[in-house]
C-alpha cells in the first residue's frame, strides 16, 4: 500500500484520510494514493492544487470522477485512474477536463464500454497527451452496418497507446483505424482474442516501432511487413506454427531488431532451416521456444 503527498520535493507519508489533504495544497506537486479503497474523491481540494504535476489514485474503488471536471489544473501532467469502478456514467465528465500539460492518461482496468468516451481528445483539448493506457476496458463499437468514416478517435500527438486485454475482439478491432494514431511508436494489443491481422490493412502507423500482441490467437504475422519503421514484435503465447515467409518477412522490415515467438509452434530446428543465416546477417533477435 502507498500513499503520500510531495509537497516541495518532501514526501508526507501515513495520512489516513483522504480529508486530511488540506495542508498548503497550492504548492504539492504529487499525489499518491493506490489500494487506499478510496471510493469518493470529492473530498479533495482539487480547486487549490495550482502546481499539481501527477495525480495517482489507481487500485482504489472510486466510481464518480465528476470532481476532477470542475476545476483546472494547469500543471497536471499524469493522471492514472486505473483500476478503479468507473464506468459509463461519467462519459460527460471526459469532455470537461481541464488539463492543458496532460501527457500522460491512465484509465486501465475500469467499466467502460461506451466507445464515445474514445472522442475525448476529438478537440485537441490534450495537445501534449503521448501515453494513453485504456485498456481491459470492454468497449462496444457500433454495429458493422456503421459508416466507419463518420467515427474518428483523435490520438494524433500520442506516443504510446494501450488497448490491452478485451478492449476489442475479432470484430470491433476493425473500428482500429478509426483512430488517428499518426505518431504512434508503441501499440498494446496483448489479450484481445485476436485470430487475424487483417485490420492492419487499413491501419496507418508511419511511426511504429514496437507492436506488442502476446497472448492473442494468431497465426500469422506477414501483414505487420506494411509497417517498414518497425524494431519490435512480441508475439508471444499465439499460435503460429509456419516459418515459410520469415526470410521475406525480416527483409520487408530494415529496423527490426527483435521478434518474440516464445510460446508458438515454433522449433529451433525448424528456425535454423529457414533463415538463421539472415537473422545472424541482419542481427536481429528471434526468440523461440526453447529446445
Amino acid at each position: 500500500m502507498l500513499f503520500f503527498l510531495r509537497h516541495n520535493s518532501k514526501d508526507i507519508k501515513n495520512i489516513k484520510e483522504l480529508k486530511d489533504i488540506n495542508i498548503n495544497l497550492k504548492n504539492i506537486q504529487r499525489i499518491i494514493c493506490i489500494k487506499q479503497e478510496i471510493k469518493d474523491i470529492s473530498q479533495i481540494k482539487f480547486g487549490e492544487l495550482t502546481y499539481l504535476i501527477e495525480l495517482n489514485l489507481s487500485q482504489n474503488s472510486i466510481k464518480n470522477i465528476e470532481p476532477l471536471s470542475k476545476y483546472k489544473l494547469p500543471k497536471l501532467k499524469i493522471l492514472d485512474l486505473a483500476v478503479n469502478l468507473i464506468d459509463d456514467s461519467n462519459k460527460e465528465y471526459f469532455f470537461k477536463f481541464d488539463f492543458p500539460e496532460l501527457a500522460v492518461f491512465n484509465i486501465f482496468g475500469n467499466r467502460l464500454t461506451d466507445y464515445e468516451i474514445l472522442k475525448f481528445n476529438n478537440n485537441k483539448k490534450f495537445p501534449k497527451l503521448n501515453k494513453v493506457l485504456l485498456g481491459d476496458n470492454i468497449f462496444k463499437f457500433p454495429d458493422k452496418q456503421i459508416n466507419k468514416k463518420e467515427l474518428e478517435f483523435d490520438f494524433s500527438s500520442v506516443i504510446e497507446i494501450g488497448f490491452k486485454r478485451n478492449v476489442f475482439n475479432n470484430s470491433s478491432i476493425m473500428f482500429l483505424p478509426c483512430f488517428i494514431l499518426k505518431n504512434i511508436e508503441i501499440i498494446y494489443l496483448q489479450e484481445n482474442s485476436l485470430t487475424s491481422l487483417k485490420f492492419v490493412e487499413g491501419l496507418e502507423l508511419p511511426c511504429i516501432k514496437e507492436f506488442w500482441l502476446y497472448n492473442n490467437l494468431l497465426k500469422d504475422f506477414m501483414p505487420l511487413s506494411k509497417f517498414k519503421t518497425l524494431e519490435k514484435i512480441e508475439m508471444e503465447n499465439n499460435k503460429v506454427n509456419n516459418l515459410e515467409e520469415l526470410d521475406d518477412f525480416i527483409k520487408y522490415l530494415p529496423n527490426l531488431k527483435r521478434f518474440n515467438l516464445i510460446g508458438n509452434c515454433i522449433t529451433y530446428d525448424l528456425l535454423i532451416r529457414n533463415i538463421i543465416e539472415l537473422i545472424k546477417e541482419k542481427n536481429i533477435e528471434i526468440l523461440i521456444n526453447p529446445q
